[in-house]
């Protein structure tokens, strides 16, 4: 692993020692740096426009549109290390034989823009260097992937350079299918079809070499969902490093705990985000957004353990922008119980994993473990509970007192302004009591 070049980006520079019962109310934003690789980056712009050249043939058109909408991470990404194998239907060599996509980039393009041994060369780079990388094809405002007509349209291929910042980075470069380049906003949706070459944001590759022992959320030991001779891959949800537990909580569609007797618990099922504070957390470069939440209990301080809600993730983009979106279908999530407090803090934060890490080993963590740290007392971005290093890109908070209690499924209606990329904009949630 020492000899690969390695995209990391070092974060979370605030670091706080554990408190038990903080009178701290305020949410502390760690300052993310993102480190330039240059390398790497050269790697990208070189394949994006290897890529954006072989687009002029439908059925390389074709395939990627097909992997996109596939969905394999529950966006619209296509991992290069498991699709480059995966034969494209429509082109076939000299002797009939379909070929890979892999062998289809390379002979699509010809030696127009590259040799044989430099392509050989790039595949063995991005094998070693950057093998999260990923082929997105961005639910836009004009055009969702499921509606791209292949047969005429051509896009653009765009890439995410290795310190690209979603809230500050302005503009990303982009070539069409004869070499021209391009500057697209990173605030404004293109008005054709643009395909991203960019880190994955959900899968992380681990050293073979290095005996990861990988075990998913229930502490069992995972099987990769792609093994190659030089790395297991994993969705970065289902990793713990240190299997001891998540931290308390539910992590999904239950429907919790408390009286079902008393009408005490609320219930959170509805969430909207305007346009522009859709923009102000995920650029459309980066897919839906994925939203979590944290609900403490404070009663003169935080005072316990908070309950991990998430990941709550429109299937599509544009169902969460500037429309009413609810959680976990009619269901909702269960926030808490009214028996065991009488205020509540909401932190509600978007999810952005960190990108292109190569973990060396089980311990190796750039952020504190929340489980080593002991119970996790008031909102702290920079700590992780399963000490997987990724971005808390902040939202807002709410608390809710139990002078809001209201009557049985009375719905509340709060307001969190939210800003950033010269966006502002509002993010609204519903909750309700029941039983």
């Amino acid at each position: 692993m020492k000899n690969y070049k390695i995209a990391l980006l070092v974060f979370f520079t605030l670091l706080l020692s554990c408190q038990e019962n903080s009178d701290e109310t305020a949410v502390l934003e760690p300052e993310a740096i993102f480190e330039k690789d240059e390398a790497l980056d050269a790697l990208a712009h070189q394949f994006a426009n290897l890529l954006a050249t072989s687009l002029k043939d439908e059925s390389m058109r074709s395939f990627i549109k097909e992997e996109a909408v596939a969905k394999f991470d529950g966006d619209y990404d296509i991992l290069f290390a498991a699709a480059k194998d995966k034969e494209v239907s429509g082109l076939a060599n000299s002797r009939g034989q379909t070929l890979t996509f892999e062998e289809a980039l390379y002979s699509s393009t010809g030696t127009a823009r590259t040799t044989s041994d430099e392509f050989d060369q790039l595949l063995v780079q991005l094998e070693t260097e950057y093998p999260t990388m990923q082929i997105s094809v961005p639910d836009l405002e004009t055009i969702a992937p499921e509606d791209w007509e292949t047969a005429s349209m051509t896009p653009l291929v765009a890439v995410l350079e290795s310190d690209f910042d979603e809230s500050t980075t302005d503009f990303v470069t982009a070539y069409d299918s004869d070499g021209n380049t391009y500057e697209l906003s990173t605030t404004e949706d293109p008005d054709r079809v643009t395909v991203v070459i960019a880190p994955s944001e959900r899968v992380l590759a681990f050293a073979v070499e290095e005996g990861v022992r990988v075990a998913t959320n229930d502490c069992f030991l995972a099987d990769p969902i792609l093994k190659t001779q030089i790395y297991d891959y994993y969705f970065d949800d289902d990793v713990l490093i240190d299997c001891g537990g998540t931290g308390g909580g539910s992590t999904g569609g239950g429907t919790g705990g408390g009286s079902t007797a008393t009408c005490d618990d609320e219930n959170i099922h509805r969430l909207f985000l305007d346009k522009y504070g859709l923009k102000a957390i995920e650029s459309w470069v980066s897919g839906a957004p994925e939203i979590w939440c944290y609900v403490y209990t404070f009663n003169d301080g935080y005072d316990t353990k908070p309950k991990k809600l998430g990941k709550w993730e429109p299937s599509r983009r544009k169902y969460i922008n500037g429309k009413w979106w609810p959680v976990n279908g009619s269901v909702g999530n269960d926030l808490f119980d009214w028996d065991s407090g009488s205020e509540f803090v909401l932190w509600f934060w978007e999810h952005d994993p960190i990108r292109s890490i190569l973990a060396e080993s089980p311990s190796a963590c750039d952020v504190e473990c929340v489980d080593r740290c002991g119970d996790l007392y008031f909102p702290t971005p920079y700590k992780d509970w399963n000490c997987i290093p990724r971005r808390h890109d902040y939202i807002g908070v709410e608390t809710l007192n139990l002078l809001d209690f209201g009557d049985c499924n009375e719905e509340k209606k709060y307001f969190i302004s939210v800003s950033g990329r010269g966006n502002s904009g509002t993010f609204i949630f519903y909750t309700r009591r029941q039983y």
